[in-house]
């Protein structure tokens, strides 16, 4: 009979707390989303200029690459081998292989 009295004792406090942790969550789900939206607008402008920096960088890079008309080439791992012979056009001297 107390085995039986202290379940139902138990299962009374347990309700409770499950409810109020429950409540616990929710709330600080709120505060953290609120939190987390508040952050978002007021970095928007600073996420802006960082995008339009970019944006530019990134026209600049291609304006350089194409500057010198020769978009032949092949790229391993950041070098830019080019063929010698193509880049020879107006009384230029071609550029000694590369070796290691």
């Amino acid at each position: 009979m107390q085995q039986v009295l202290t379940l139902i004792a138990a299962v009374l406090l347990l309700i409770p707390l499950f409810m109020v942790s429950a409540v616990v969550f929710a709330v600080v789900l709120v505060i953290g989303l609120v939190g987390f939206a508040w952050f978002w607008w007021q970095t928007r402008a600073v996420r802006r200029e960082l995008r339009a920096r970019m944006e530019a960088q990134q026209e600049q890079w291609e304006m350089n690459a194409s500057a010198d008309g020769d978009a032949s080439g092949i790229i391993i791992e950041g070098e830019v081998i080019r063929d010698p012979e193509k880049r020879t056009g107006g009384g230029e001297t071609p550029l000694p292989p590369h070796r290691n």
